[in-house]
């Protein structure tokens, strides 16, 4: 069969593709006006940059003669209730909670990084406005400007990441080492957070390229919101960001360990980080916790799951410390060991392991090693790196011990045992999902984004509470819930539904 074909023109194809949403551009010249229109012309200028600091020094000045007019004028005497209960006197528009942590001690003010006012996060060097109930948190942040345009910029589980344009190039791996020395300096400068409220107007003035734009013309539905200026970075942001710090988390903080990082594949740094510098008897015990990467060349066809796989995370940790603590530390170890195994609602064996055939080092050290119970004792890292101690009676070259130990073991081993041990029925502590709400219909959607509910429960502020196990709790306000799954998290209870 054959049928006459309709010609199709350049002319008929471009309003097609641009009925669906796509751009077809005439010319190189009709190219660039569109993306002028999209992203704003020269908006990653250093002019357009130095313009947008300039502009947000006038406001800054303006913001802090405000902060001054109102300490000089509506100033008047406050109270702050700390998280211990305790209560100091302070002034409404002046009293930071920096200073409140200052008056508290020098350590506090140097570590903590953000506050908690009134169930508000609250940067550290904006004034209390009123009464305040004050805690301290602890976080970090930090951001590096790579010319561009900048679009959106979250932070995530495991950091942040920040997407940007940039026009006709991109960046390649080669410029990875430059970038990272870039941030090391950038760190190094300590730069603070300078927070300010603005107009949208202005803002939309401050930030002209589109990108901004719409993220004001979107999301922002107040007449104002807040910038951050980080060094001679301005971004739009929620806030507040916090100051740079170390973190020391959960058990290993309780157990005064110092966490590290050592590389990947084992080298002499963590022995180095004990013998770079006279270490006294004073000094010891030195704990070091490294949640580190650990390979292991399996071979091929033993690959299984989660037990057993080349590259896991480990609680990696050791103890330096002399002949002499050898016992307390490893009462230590295994009472940590305890601790967390009975969260879990496991029991543990102890197997002795003693000298191979083939072992390193002298029988006499050996002998002395045996007669110890241990996790792992190391008296060979010591001699090989030459490591020493100024002992109480002045000899300079004592030797520790080295004991190595780790909890968990392999992290994606011990989840795989979890996972078969548990059978999907966690305790609560564990699950990443604790309660869920389920309502009965769009009526309460409202509501259920508070709770589970109908409308009795509604009328009431309070929910009817089911759990695993199928038993019907019945109703019960909503707080006395709240608080009752808090109990229950806070004792690491293995047997919720039982307790509830």
């Amino acid at each position: 069969m054959v049928t006459d074909t309709p010609k199709i023109t350049s002319k008929d194809l471009q309003e097609h593709l641009a009925a669906d949403g796509v751009s077809v551009y005439r010319s190189t010249d009709q190219r660039n006006s569109h993306k002028e229109h999209l992203y704003g012309r020269g908006s990653c200028a250093p002019g357009v940059i130095k313009e947008r600091l300039e502009l947000y020094e006038t406001l800054k000045k303006e913001h802090d003669a405000l902060l001054a007019a109102r300490a000089a004028h509506q100033s008047k005497p406050i109270k702050i209730t700390l998280t211990d209960g305790k209560q100091v006197e302070g002034e409404s528009w002046k009293t930071t909670p920096h200073q409140v942590a200052v008056g508290i001690s020098k350590g506090l003010a140097d570590n903590v990084v953000i506050a908690k006012v009134n169930n508000e996060l609250w940067d550290l060097e904006c004034p209390l406005e009123r009464d305040s109930t004050v805690y301290w948190h602890s976080s970090a942040h930090m951001e590096h400007y790579y010319r561009g345009c900048l679009c959106y910029g979250p932070p995530i589980e495991n950091g942040f990441y920040y997407d940007k344009y940039l026009e006709g190039r991109g960046v390649s791996s080669n410029e990875f080492p430059s970038l990272e020395n870039m941030c090391k300096a950038i760190i190094k400068e300590k730069q603070p957070f300078e927070r300010l409220e603005v107009s949208k107007d202005l803002l939309l003035e401050m930030f002209k390229y589109k990108f901004k734009c719409r993220i004001l013309n979107e999301k922002v539905d107040t007449p104002t919101t807040t910038v951050y200026r980080c060094g001679p970075r301005i971004d739009l942001c929620r806030g507040p960001h916090v100051t740079v710090c170390h973190f020391f988390q959960g058990e290993y903080q309780i157990r005064n360990f110092t966490e590290v990082a050592t590389p990947n594949i084992y080298n002499s740094k963590l022995c180095l980080m004990f013998g770079h510098r006279p270490r006294s008897w004073r000094e010891l015990p030195l704990r070091f916790a490294d949640f580190g990467v650990l390979h292991h060349n399996e071979l091929a066809g033993t690959l299984s799951g989660l037990t057993r796989v080349r590259r896991f995370q480990q609680d990696d940790a050791h103890i330096f410390c002399t002949m002499d603590q050898i016992q307390e530390e490893m009462n230590g170890c295994l009472q940590f060991l305890q601790s967390v195994y009975k969260v879990f609602g496991f029991t543990f064996q102890f197997h002795l392991s003693t000298r191979p055939e083939n072992y390193l080092g002298e029988i006499e050290i050996w002998d002395q090693a045996e007669t110890c119970t241990a996790i792992q004792l190391d008296f060979q890292l010591p001699i090989r790196f030459n490591l020493t101690y100024v002992s109480k009676d002045g000899d300079d070259k004592k030797r520790p011990v080295i004991i190595h130990r780790a909890i968990l073991g392999s992290v994606e081993r011990m989840i795989a045992i979890l996972c078969e041990n548990y059978g999907g029925k966690w305790p609560f502590l564990l699950p990443p999902r604790q309660v869920m709400v389920i309502h009965v219909g769009p009526s309460c959607d409202e509501y259920a984004q508070q709770v589970m509910v109908g409308e009795k429960e509604k009328t009431n502020s309070a929910v009817n509470v089911r759990t695993r196990d199928n038993k019907v709790h019945g109703e019960i306000l909503l707080m006395s819930a709240i608080e009752k799954l808090k109990t229950l998290q806070k004792l690491r209870s293995k047997n919720a539904e039982e307790e509830f």
